[in-house]
């Protein structure tokens, strides 16, 4: 299932400290550039890390004479980690994103605090509840990083502590707490939260099968209030308090 079609608010985001990556690439259609590795809105895992990168990366493929320069890099390390860490998902189909959806940094940093962040994350919630409600099948959000958990919670009303979750293996509804790739921890720690899913759907694959009749669980856009019995589709107990909004 491809990117479907953005509306104005994303495709000229204008947040300070930020390019909007399709104001460099206006013919560009696809939301998130890291689409070009996993890009499945269809699927239903949407892996979301925390951002694309500084805009000189695009600036400079433009200026190389790139035909899409808003696109993953397969070399760098982050993108090496992640296919390892997410192989056993492919199946459901993926979708890689990030928090701060097409915001390019313009401070040309790769990594740290991001610029004006409040802003930043206020815009990447927005479209973090753009992307959910578009993506039928979805059933789980892995969030590499705080800043991922932070526009999740926001975006689906959740409270929950994002260290305590990536620590316990335990979900938050839908959300999987997760180290981004390039996080300078050990391989245990780093494929900890992904073995925990892994091993809560194949105990969902199990389950389906001595309750065939049972109902499938609805999309979290649309319900939140219910248990979830089929394929692959336990992420979603709502038990846990949700914010009231403002």
């Amino acid at each position: 299932m491809p990117t479907p079609p953005l509306p104005d608010w994303i495709l000229h985001a204008e947040v300070q400290g930020y390019t909007a990556a399709h104001r460099l690439c206006p013919e560009e259609a696809r939301l998130y550039g890291t689409e070009s590795l996993y890009g499945d809105w269809g699927g239903r895992v949407l892996l979301l890390a925390k951002d694309f990168g500084p805009s000189c990366i695009v600036r400079d493929r433009i200026a190389a004479g790139d035909r899409r320069p808003y696109r993953h890099g397969p070399a760098v390390r982050t993108n090496v980690r992640l296919q390892q860490l997410a192989r056993p998902l492919e199946g459901l189909g993926l979708l890689y994103g990030s928090a701060l959806a097409n915001l390019l940094r313009d401070d040309g940093q790769v990594s740290g605090a991001l610029p004006n962040r409040e802003c930043a994350l206020a815009y990447g919630l927005e479209v973090a509840r753009f992307v959910v409600e578009r993506m039928p099948a979805l059933r789980w959000i892995v969030c590499l990083g705080l800043e991922a958990w932070e526009c999740a919670t926001g975006a689906l009303r959740l409270e929950g502590d994002w260290r305590a979750h990536r620590d316990s293996g335990e979900p938050l509804g839908p959300l999987v707490a997760a180290f981004h790739p390039s996080a300078r921890v050990s391989r245990e720690r780093m494929e900890a939260p992904w073995n925990a899913l892994q091993a809560r759907m194949n105990a969902s694959a199990e389950l389906d099968q001595e309750m065939p009749s049972r109902s499938r669980a609805r999309h979290p856009s649309r319900d939140s209030a219910y248990e979830t019995r089929s394929l692959c589709y336990r992420p979603w107990p709502w038990s846990h308090p949700r914010r009231a909004d403002k």
